[in-house]
């Protein structure tokens, strides 16, 4: 199977599934190759009539882990890598300038990565104007210019989060 991959400080699921269905709870210990990469609960309970439960796996460094489960004389392994963190969200400042057409506005963003901490983004988001007629968009560097009187949104994207400003 193929591994879980996740983010740096997000959350994924594993699900245990067992031969067959209990009468009863079953309870299915895991154990964790690195418990410094990800966190698991040490047991899952699988409902009785039910052939599987999900539990949750946290990340907390990168690297890469495997979880083993084992009931009975089974087992199973599931390998969970966790890569870099990813942004989650951007912020873009200044939020609602008031400007003069012709004038020029430098904006910043500053991602939110999905390990909570951040980092600045201006050079390395894309910066669209979705109305051309009022102001130009930022081209690369955040500096977007009032060109006539109005209310336009100003969009930073980078890879699939964005965030907006209203000049």
């Amino acid at each position: 199977a193929s591994p879980l991959t996740l983010a740096k400080g997000r959350t994924g699921v594993l699900r245990v599934t067992v031969n067959r269905v209990p009468t009863g709870p079953t309870i299915v210990p895991h154990t964790n190759s690195a418990t410094s990469l990800v966190t698991v609960p040490p047991t899952v309970t699988v409902p009785a009539g039910a052939l599987f439960a999900d539990f949750p796996v946290t990340t907390q460094n990168e690297g890469t882990a495997t979880i083993t489960a084992s009931l009975n004389s089974t087992s199973a392994n599931a390998q969970v890598v966790v890569i870099a963190p990813e942004v989650d969200a951007i912020t873009v400042t200044p939020a609602t300038p008031t400007v003069f057409a012709t004038e020029p506005v430098q904006f910043t963003a500053t991602a939110t990565m999905t390990d909570g901490t951040t980092q600045s983004l201006t050079p390395g988001v894309t910066w669209t104007s979705m109305n051309p007629n009022v102001a130009t968009g930022g081209a690369s560097n955040g500096l977007v210019t009032a060109l006539a009187a109005g209310q336009v949104t100003i969009r930073a994207t980078s890879g699939g989060a964005t965030g907006y400003a209203v000049v």
